[in-house]
């Protein structure tokens, strides 16, 4: 037994430094560390598993922008957030090399370029239409005005369902109708109004960027030296089998929102798929750090039924509400396909499953609008769940013990 000087020691070390120890021991005396119930995991196991993590920290550290001076309910008058996810239900993005039978029914009718990287998007998924922006638009503001006026706090619309880039408009004027329509609403709003691709910067970087608008309601932080509306949340892993070349930041970040209805975090399409990006945010929450997420919103235009149940890994691991909001309609294996297109994950179960065992927690849908599912989330079972999923995790229980010591 280590000696009470030798366990303050051991105690102020950082979880690497306990790890490269126990490789060091697993490296001269492997047979310590065996294990003879199945259901057990080795301490090397652990060890390995810190690393990793570690890794992914070091590459991509969850960042946190303050919305809100309170991070969470001290100024709400009820302890529950309302989230909708509208799912357009589209088929109308197309890969890097288009078929020859879409060229020949010019089915791609709008081009954006950078140089040797392009995505081809095709604005509307009939061929005999033609892209009409003032439509696009009033259909996504008809769908966020109704979600508004549904009392909603955080919305979502999918991957590229924010307007794409037009030489003879600019966004002013669909970004001042969805502000408005934001600050119009009595309680705090946190809209993700879409992604799309840009160019920026004198050397045309390429980005696939989100539009997040908030109110006042739910902003009461001063940003007085960067007052951008709305805010933009960059990709930050390319889609490269679907022809995706972004220009990739120098200091890639995870970037989440602090606010008075949670920390929210947003992870465009394949960000979700990123073992790296994953780790990161599950390091944090089993360290119990300021960077433990309550939701995690993943615009998205996916063919695979892959993303879905990253989304559900995702929930399990970080001990959070993941909201899938899938765009696209199209399933790349009809064999296997997705299971949805919008789906609410609580700590790796799917809401679906967990509404028939409890009151505490409600859908909805809503006639007439079938693109819009909605959530009912009491903060209180967010925390109860987060407790009951240990039974269920105990290689998960293994590593929080691992970073407690």
């Amino acid at each position: 037994m280590p000696d009470f000087a030798q366990t303050i020691k051991r105690r102020i070390k950082q979880p690497y430094e306990f790890a490269h120890e126990v490789l060091d021991r697993f490296s001269f005396r492997p047979d310590e560390f065996h294990e003879t119930d199945s259901m057990s995991v080795s301490e090397a196991e652990i060890a390995a598993m810190s690393i990793i993590m570690q890794c992914a920290v070091d590459n991509n550290k969850p960042y946190g922008r303050r919305l809100s001076k309170y991070d969470r309910i001290d100024a709400l008058a009820e302890n529950i957030v309302s989230v909708a996810a509208i799912g357009m239900n589209r088929h109308d993005v197309a890969g890097l090399n288009p078929t020859p039978v879409e060229k020949e029914e010019k089915h791609l009718r709008f081009v954006e370029r950078s140089g040797f990287r392009y995505t081809v998007v095709n604005t509307d998924a009939a061929p005999d239409k033609r892209f009409v922006r003032r439509n696009w638009e009033k259909q996504r503001l008809e769908h966020i005005d109704f979600c508004l006026k549904s009392g909603v706090n955080i919305i979502s619309l999918g991957e590229f369902d924010y307007p794409p880039v037009d030489i003879k408009n600019d966004d002013s004027l669909f970004n001042a109708a969805v502000q408005a329509k934001v600050d119009a609403a009595d309680h705090p709003v946190f809209l993700i109004c879409g992604t799309r691709h840009d160019l920026v910067g004198e050397i045309k970087q390429c980005e696939n960027a989100a539009r997040i608008f908030t109110n006042s309601e739910l902003e009461d932080v001063d940003h007085s030296e960067t007052p951008t509306k709305p805010i933009i949340h960059r990709k930050l892993v390319s889609a490269t089998k679907a022809g995706e070349r972004l220009s990739p930041p120098n200091d890639i970040k995870v970037t989440y929102y602090s606010t008075k209805i949670g920390k929210i975090g947003v992870l465009i399409c394949v960000d979700a798929y990123n073992p790296t990006l994953i780790f990161s945010l599950f390091e944090a929450n089993q360290k119990r750090t300021g960077d433990r997420l309550d939701y995690i919103i993943v615009p998205s235009y996916n063919h695979s039924p892959k993303l879905y149940y990253a989304c559900q890994v995702l929930s399990l691991l970080c001990g959070c509400y993941v909201i899938l909001v899938d765009a696209c309609s199209h399933c790349s294996n009809p064999e296997t396909p997705k299971p949805s297109q919008i789906e609410l994950f609580i700590n790796g179960r799917k809401f679906s499953d967990i509404r028939s065992e409890t009151d505490t927690i409600g859908a909805e849908d809503f006639e007439g609008k079938e693109n819009i599912r909605a959530w009912t989330l009491p903060f209180d079972f967010l925390r109860s769940s987060r407790i009951e999923v240990n039974r269920h995790t105990p290689f998960l229980n293994r590593l929080q013990e691992f970073y407690s010591r």
